[in-house]
């Protein structure tokens, strides 16, 4: 039994222009076997032909001729392009008892001015291809959003390693400056410690207490004999005894032996004389010429 589906599949196709052999092909495409085609489209002969009309009692009868003319009537006159001379597959209509006579195109000339004339069924490749295209699509949109992830990725990995390798050149960088603090005042220390004119203790210079003094400080007669008793801490000191006799440069030939406190004691005589009722002399304990302490001798006769 013929499908009315296949029936009037062909005999919608053959209505609009279509080739038998572009029917036959649309419709293998489709699943349709031959034997199938084939009884369509002598089913499709079988159909009885269509009754002729007529227009107020006159019959409308085929006409033969391929193309007619029409004749427009009014001026300006439009020249009217003539019409296919090949064949149409349906009977050109002719209305008779009209004036001007009219002609109406053939049906398949109609049919084929508003669609195409073999219609073809989308194919199953056609859809997949469509499918493909989508999944190439997708396909592309994720492998792009794996290379943006990663990229992102190895960026912040690298900017992470970056700011390790500062943090670590910036601790070194306050060690060293640590240790070079350190050094620096170690190194100041030492200056001080070796211009240091005392002792040094706990990180400080104790200035040394020198001093001078003389016993006895004062006199009733003339010479006046003392004893001087000097505190310094090495025999790089001199004594100035004030009256214009000969002064010590150093105290060498005296023996320097410091106590806990870094000095010795040294004891040198002199006598003073002077022929007036009374003298004051001061004598000083020098160091390369300069005085550092200084005591008085008084002789009242």
């Amino acid at each position: 039994m013929i499908e009315q589906q296949l029936l009037d599949y062909v005999h919608e196709q053959l209505g609009f222009g279509a080739s038998p052999e572009a029917i036959r092909e649309a419709a293998a495409q489709a699943g349709w076997s031959e034997e199938e085609v084939q009884a369509a489209f002598d089913a499709t002969k079988e159909v009885p032909a269509t009754p002729t009309p007529t227009i107020a009692g006159t019959a409308v009868a085929p006409v033969s001729t391929p193309a007619v003319a029409v004749t427009p009537t009014a001026t300006p006159s439009v020249a009217t392009p003539s019409l296919s001379t090949q064949t149409p597959p349906h009977p050109v209509t002719t209305f008779v008892g009209a004036t001007p006579a009219l002609t109406t195109m053939s049906m398949a000339t109609k049919e084929a001015s508003t669609k195409p004339a073999t219609v073809i069924p989308v194919s199953s490749d056609t859809a997949h291809t469509t499918r493909s295209a989508s999944k190439m699509f997708m396909l592309g949109v994720i492998v792009l959003l794996v290379v943006l992830v990663g990229g992102i990725g190895y960026y912040s990995y690298t900017l992470q390693q970056q700011i390790s390798q500062l943090s670590a050149t910036a601790a070194k960088a306050t060690s060293d400056l640590a240790v070079a603090t350190q050094q620096n005042t170690q190194l100041q220390q030492q200056v001080a410690q070796l211009s240091c004119k005392g002792t040094w203790s706990n990180n400080a210079c104790v200035p040394f207490a020198i001093s001078l003094s003389v016993t006895p400080s004062m006199g009733s007669s003339s010479p006046l004999k003392v004893t001087f008793t000097a505190r310094v801490p090495n025999i790089d000191y001199g004594i100035d005894f004030g009256d214009g006799s000969a002064s010590l440069t150093t105290l060498s030939g005296t023996t320097c032996t410091p106590d806990t406190s870094g000095l010795c004691t040294i004891t040198l005589a002199h006598t003073y004389a002077t022929s007036s009722t009374s003298a004051k002399f001061t004598a000083a304990l020098t160091q390369n010429g300069a005085a550092v302490a200084s005591t008085e001798i008084g002789i009242a006769k």
